[in-house]
């Protein structure tokens, strides 16, 4: 079951459910080093996954940024979060791979049916 994003500052600056260009999506844009300009709800849920430590942290990371409305122009802070969205992109591919195996299983079964 997919779970609902509630808009809040937060989830608006890092994942906002409208397709036209906004400050907050410039601002994630400047955030991010260039990469994104926003989140896909996927990759929203596997940041905010609670079970995953290091996502917990990456969200903190991104939350504390954004509430001081400061970017850290620093190499780390750049290396850091394009780690981190390189790590959620992969995961989103890893779960797309797997459900596009269970579709071809199933259609399979209801081949063989």
């Amino acid at each position: 079951m997919e779970k609902e994003i509630i808009p809040t500052f937060i989830s608006v600056a890092i994942c906002p459910q409208h397709p036209k260009m906004t400050e907050s999506k410039i601002f994630f844009h400047m955030l991010t080093g260039g990469k994104k300009y926003a989140l896909t709800k996927k990759e929203y849920e596997i940041l905010t996954d609670p079970d995953d430590p290091q996502m917990f942290i990456f969200y903190q990371y991104l939350i504390y940024t954004i509430y001081r409305r400061m970017i850290p122009h620093t190499p780390y802070h750049f290396k850091y979060v394009t780690n981190m969205l390189t790590q959620i992109e992969n995961r989103v591919k890893k779960i797309e791979k797997q459900e596009e195996e269970e579709k071809q299983k199933t259609k399979k079964l209801m081949k063989n049916n």
